[in-house]
């Protein structure tokens, strides 16, 4: 949305801030420049900020920073661009977060998040018997045992 009117050169908002500090009223002063009284309280305000003496309020710099920040996210709406993960999620590593913390969180809003599917994706997936790797992958460390109990036992 476009500005009514534009803004106040900084020069001019400078010399009706010297004349607050002095002890003049915003009010007073917004009668006589044609300028509210609020536009002058902020002035002073960002005045103070920029000389340190406010931490409530942001300095010029500050503001141009967030002003980029802002752009920035503009550009790419709906993407996290990696700030919350990177890449695909594997789907096993999905489903084991699930369970994991189904206790505390219900699965369909944890599925709905990581975008996963609840019904054919995580409940078939509980339901789904060990597949022919992962039950020799669970045989493997005591076949490994025997190995070397034969080899190295006196």
């Amino acid at each position: 949305m476009p500005k009514s009117r534009p803004p106040y050169p900084p020069e001019y908002w400078r010399k009706i801030v010297a004349l607050v500090r002095p002890g003049r009223s915003p009010n007073g002063l917004a009668i006589e420049f044609e300028c509210s009284a609020q536009t002058i309280r902020n002035w002073v305000a960002q005045a103070e900020a920029e000389a340190g003496k406010r931490e409530d309020v942001l300095t010029s710099t500050e503001r141009e920073e967030l002003r980029k920040l802002r752009r920035e996210i503009r550009q790419h709406p709906g993407k996290s661009d990696g700030l919350v993960r990177t890449g695909d999620l594997d789907p096993r590593q999905g489903f084991e977060f699930v369970k994991a913390n189904r206790a505390a969180y219900r699965v369909a809003t944890m599925c709905r998040v990581l975008g996963l599917s609840t019904s054919g994706g995580f409940y078939a997936w509980i339901d789904r018997a060990p597949s022919a790797r992962a039950q020799s992958d669970a045989k493997l460390p005591d076949e490994i045992k025997d190995v070397h109990r034969c080899h190295f036992s006196p």
